[in-house]
């Protein structure tokens, strides 16, 4: 067993794994192909082989005060722990994708989180295809369209101020131009939302679906992910994937009625400091 860098392994057999890796999960393998190709300035990633099999893999990215890590496959204590003891940052996502690192990640982060406030919880991951995919046609009193990183700019840094996950305005424009957001407007306001923000050929990962309190209840969240999903089948991606906390039957059930199916259950683990 051998652990390198990703960036050492541009080779078109490893290539040719990430690519099968993403169509056969795509709700795990996308961020890892995305965060490489768009935005390798941000990230860090190690692979763990044997010979020329990928056993798994972690990977980091940072920006700000925020990092995501994921972990997959057979990993060392010892590379999870280099990762988690070496951030500065002061929010922290750690998305465990095997379920038998679950104990010993949760023990690493608590060591070298225990000075913050550390949370866990457990996301049940959907996917849907072009065949699972059921298009809401049912009538919304909104104008469901596609976000425009300047028209709407300071619309969309209103609402992450009202989902309590605040952005400057030149963070809100530089996000909202490597991802593709759909809203749903009522009487010009932006009152729901949905985002890719994770898009590589055969696959995108939907996330950031927010209805404002006051406009719940009328099907803008459900439209809007609704319309999300259809782009991206219609651009020739094969599987959307999204990720939804547990308890969360209200969201599951809009995303089971455009035909996400649930694959799996994964633990969460989150810290501030």
């Amino acid at each position: 067993m051998e652990v390198v860098s990703a960036s050492t392994l541009i080779s078109p057999r490893f290539a040719a794994w990430l690519r099968d890796a993403v169509l056969r999960d795509p709700a795990t393998h996308t961020y890892l192909l995305y965060d490489l190709v768009y935005e390798p300035e941000n990230t860090v990633a190690k692979i763990v082989l044997e010979g020329l099999e990928v056993l798994g893999y972690v990977l980091e990215w940072c920006r700000g005060s925020l990092c995501a890590i994921h972990v997959w496959g057979r990993v060392p204590r010892e590379l999870v722990e280099e990762f988690l003891t070496t951030l500065s940052a002061r929010r922290l996502y750690v998305h465990v994708h095997e379920p038998s690192l679950e104990e010993e990640v949760s023990r690493i982060v608590e060591r070298a989180w225990g000075g913050g406030r550390c949370w866990s919880s457990r996301f049940v991951d959907m996917v849907v295809n072009r065949e699972l995919f059921k298009p809401f046609s049912e009538r919304v009193s909104a104008v469901v369209r596609l976000l425009d990183s300047r028209r709407d700019l300071d619309q969309f840094v209103e609402m992450k101020r009202v989902q309590g996950r605040a952005m400057t305005r030149s963070e809100a424009e530089s996000w909202l131009s490597t991802r593709v957001y759909v809203g749903a407007f009522v009487n010009g306001v932006l009152a729901s939302m949905a985002g890719a923000v994770a898009r590589v050929r055969d696959a995108w990962i939907v996330a950031d679906v927010f209805t404002r309190p006051e406009h719940r209840g009328k099907g803008f969240a459900t439209a809007v992910t609704s319309e999300l999903t259809r782009l991206g089948l219609d651009s020739g991606v094969k599987w959307l994937a999204l990720h939804v906390e547990e308890g969360n039957r209200i969201a599951m059930r809009i995303y089971e009625k455009l035909g996400y199916r649930r694959v799996r259950s994964k633990l969460w683990i989150m810290c501030e400091k």
